[in-house]
């Protein structure tokens, strides 16, 4: 008995369509990531009395969502490290939650680390888990530098929020 021929890379195409829309069917836009940013002029410098305040947008108030902290530097930054503040903030009288960030932007040897190249250098870390968004409305990120009180050469400092799974 003869069998019949096969096309095997329709059947993979078909197959890989399927999933993609599988997958496709089970995303709602409304629960994808948000990003904010502020912008820090480099020259003037992020001075540690000036807090930057984000108010973190969540897609659905019944989900938690995992709150991932974004710095870009640019090559003239002066230190290996920036230390940082974050205060989660909610709506009620409740001391803020507070979390200490240092990053390591460079190494011993003075090698630049995160993501990028040339001018401009990004590190990230994620600052809070499973956040409610009863209880995490505002976001304070304050720089937190021992004995330097305005840090130069910061161009953005970002929270993205994502929902934890």
């Amino acid at each position: 008995m003869r069998s019949q021929p096969t096309n095997k890379p329709a059947l993979l195409l078909v197959a890989v369509a399927i999933l993609a829309l599988t997958a496709c069917l089970g995303c709602n836009p409304r629960h994808a990531a948000s990003a904010a940013f502020h912008a820090i002029d480099v020259d003037s410098g992020w001075n540690s009395q000036m807090p930057l305040v984000f108010t973190p947008a969540y897609g659905d108030s019944d989900k938690c969502y995992d709150i991932t902290l974004v710095v870009r530097h640019t090559n003239q930054y002066a230190y290996a490290n920036l230390s940082l503040t974050v205060d989660l903030l909610a709506d009620t009288a409740l001391a803020p939650r507070r979390r200490n960030v240092v990053f390591s932007l460079a190494d011993s040897a003075g090698n630049w680390q995160g993501a990028g190249f040339g001018a401009l250098y990004q590190v990230k870390t994620t600052i809070a888990r499973q956040v409610s968004p009863r209880d995490t409305r505002r976001v304070a990120v304050w720089q937190t530098m021992a004995d330097v009180a305005t840090v130069r050469q910061i161009a953005d400092v970002g929270i993205i929020v994502t929902p934890s799974y």
